[in-house]
This record gives structure tokens, C-alpha cells and sequence, in this order.
């Protein structure tokens, strides 16, 4: 499977084009991926031109994002949430990145609640997934120093400079931004909105979700543990979990314990 960072489509020409796309994405609340088909991928830039074309026009008003958001993630959602494509991501680059590993149980857990519809829980959990691994990242350990929210964000430039590294910072920063619940930010795609219930009602973590997966993807990515996993039993255990929605084994059942030795994986 490949990484995240570069789409595949026969759209795209060059650099100049790739950087466009990107533009029109985040403007979406959506990154770059790898896993979309040529057809999806083909749809999804002509959702990002649009965009562009909105923005550069003025007329890229609220619903009109969200109208375009949705069109992204309805064909984006297949290809990056599939049991097959998140229980790769999780045996692979989730249990070989030493600052990941300690949250995969919590990782499947999140999937799982997305699975049955509990998006708001699931998108919580990633929460804790995604600063656990900002803070192990900064090198944070238990009665350090409080860290900041700037220190967290910054957290992600520590990884080798590449594409990857810097869409997730781009994406952090809305993340970790300031909350202003008169005025809040795209897509409520904020920890704070979330964590002090400052947010109101709506279906925003559906999408929310798929984006926090997406920004972990991208952070596994940089640190170059994304890639084939070796050993099918975690695999197959993992997706055989996935397929069904059931309940998660203990924290001392076999396939946690894999984790240990992520050479294995």
C-alpha cells in the first residue's frame, strides 16, 4: 500500500498542479492520499479546483465549503476507511512508530466506535491518541513540564523535513487553534470545541474522524514507518475484528502483544 502524501491521478501534470490541489484540500479540511483510486482521485481534484475557484471569486462561503467537504469525503471515506485499509495502517505504521505503539489498542478502539456510529466518542479517543504521540514525539515524560499547545503543534517538525511533516502541521494547527464558540472554526475540527463542549449539535465528527486518521496516516508517513506489514496474524486478527465491530481482546491478548516486538510486524 502506498504512503499518503502523493495522489494518484492522472490530473495532476507537475509540481505547480500538485501544490493547487493541496490549496484546494485544506481549504476542505482534507490532505492529499495515496489510497484513492483514479477515478476517485480524479473526482476529488475537480472538488479541490472548485474550491479554488470559489476562493478566488469570494464567493467560497460556509455552506458552500461543506458542500464541497462532503463531496471530497464521500469519495475519499471508501478508500481511507475500509477495515482492510485502517487494520493495515494500525498493524503497520501505528505498531512500528515508537510513539505510536502505546495507543494502538486505543486506535482500534476509535475505529471500531466509528464502525458502529459513535463518531463523537470515536473522535474523542483519537484526541488522546493523536497528543499521546505529540507529547512522546517532544520527548515529554511523566512529571515533565506541562507542555503547551504551541510546544504540541510544534512537536511534528522534529520529524525529517518532507511533504508529509509539513501537511500535518498544516492540519495540527487548526486542530490545537484557539476556540471561539461565537466564531467557530471549519468543521468544529478542533480539540478544544470538543474536549470542553463548547461545540454545538451536528454530524461534524463523522468527517472529523476520518481527517484525525488521516493526520496520524501522515505523521507515520514522515517518520517512515508507514509501509508493508510482514506478519499476517496481527493483520488478519485485526481486520477479522474490524469486519465484525466486535469487542476488543484484553490488553495481555496476542495481539497486543506482537506490539512489543513491532520488528515482528
Amino acid at each position: 500500500m502506498p504512503n499518503p502524501g502523493v495522489l494518484v491521478s492522472h490530473n495532476i501534470r507537475d509540481d505547480g498542479e500538485l501544490a493547487q490541489l493541496r490549496s484546494g484540500l485544506l481549504l476542505l479540511g482534507w490532505t492529499i492520499d495515496a489510497r484513492l483510486t483514479s477515478d476517485d482521485a480524479r473526482f476529488v481534484a475537480d472538488v479541490a479546483h472548485e474550491a479554488l475557484t470559489l476562493k478566488q471569486k469570494g464567493a467560497l462561503t460556509q455552506d458552500e465549503t461543506e458542500r464541497l467537504a462532503q463531496a471530497a469525503y464521500s469519495h475519499m471515506a471508501p478508500q481511507i476507511m475500509g477495515a482492510e485499509a485502517r487494520a493495515f495502517a494500525v498493524t503497520g505504521g501505528y505498531s512500528r512508530s515508537p510513539h505510536l505503539r502505546g495507543s494502538v489498542r486505543l486506535a482500534d478502539e476509535a475505529f471500531l466506535c466509528f464502525k458502529n456510529g459513535y463518531h463523537v466518542a470515536a473522535q474523542a479517543a483519537l484526541y488522546i491518541v493523536l497528543e499521546t504521540y505529540l507529547r512522546s514525539l517532544a520527548g515529554w515524560t511523566p512529571g515533565g513540564r506541562r507542555m503547551t499547545f504551541s510546544q504540541l503543534t510544534k512537536a511534528v517538525t522534529m520529524l525529517p523535513a518532507a511533504f508529509c511533516r509539513d501537511e500535518a502541521s498544516s492540519i495540527l494547527q487548526a486542530v490545537y487553534g484557539l476556540y471561539e464558540a461565537t466564531d467557530p472554526p471549519p468543521f468544529d475540527f478542533n480539540r478544544h470545541g470538543l474536549i470542553h463542549g463548547m461545540r454545538p449539535g451536528g454530524d461534524v465528527d463523522r468527517l472529523n474522524c476520518v481527517r484525525t486518521f488521516l493526520l496520524l496516516d501522515l505523521c507515520c508517513a514522515a517518520e517512515g514507518v508507514a509501509g508493508t506489514v510482514t506478519a499476517m496474524e496481527p493483520l488478519c486478527q485485526r481486520l477479522s475484528m474490524y469486519e465484525i465491530g466486535g469487542r476488543l481482546p484484553p490488553h495481555d491478548s496476542e495481539l497486543y502483544a506482537s506490539i512489543m516486538h513491532p520488528g515482528n510486524l
